[in-house]
């Protein structure tokens, strides 16, 4: 099977978007930033006794920081990823893509390099903001953009030979 895609920059933003949210690591100290550290800013300022009315204040800024952290941090990773994006540092990411699957291996062709991946290395599939991400490293993968399939029976067919070379159902991000 053959998947010839186009990975725009916004596929490229989608998927550190959606790898920062991902790993185990990092759900746990966005947890800390996002719940712990307000309610220990809050707790601090009880224990200390103060004024009512800034520890209103305090409050106040700690919910909305709880409400909104997970828009905060996509803005941060967004922006951090332009940057990547502008020094350059991204055009092995972006651009045309051929992906073969071939009995034994991957073969991915971009515009900067072209690689053989064994199915062995896979480590899991995954699927968010329109895009399968094949991970082939901890912090490496695979982008098959959705609109890559022609159609459904398409999308099936790439399902169904992932599955049979790596073992691995296709997990929602």
């Amino acid at each position: 099977m053959t998947i010839n895609s186009n990975i725009s920059q916004e596929d490229y933003i989608n998927f550190n978007i959606d790898h920062f949210h991902k790993i185990r690591p990092l759900k746990f100290s966005n947890f800390v930033l996002r719940f712990l550290l307000p309610l220990g800013i809050v707790a601090l300022c009880t224990l200390f006794n103060i004024n009512h009315i800034i520890l209103a204040i305090v409050g106040g800024y700690a919910v909305v920081w709880a409400i909104f952290f997970n828009k905060f941090m996509k803005k941060g990773r967004k922006n951090s990823t332009l940057r990547f994006i502008k020094k350059g540092k991204a055009n092995n990411f972006i651009g045309k893509q051929k992906v073969v699957l071939a009995d034994e291996y991957m073969e991915v062709t971009s515009t900067a390099s072209a690689s053989k991946i064994d199915y062995k290395v896979v480590e899991g599939i995954f699927f968010g903001s329109n895009i399968y991400y094949v991970y082939v490293g901890t912090t490496k993968a695979v982008l098959i953009p959705y609109s890559a399939f022609p159609g459904e029976k398409q999308r099936q067919e790439f399902i169904d030979i992932m599955y049979k070379k790596t073992g691995f159902t296709i997990k929602n991000i």
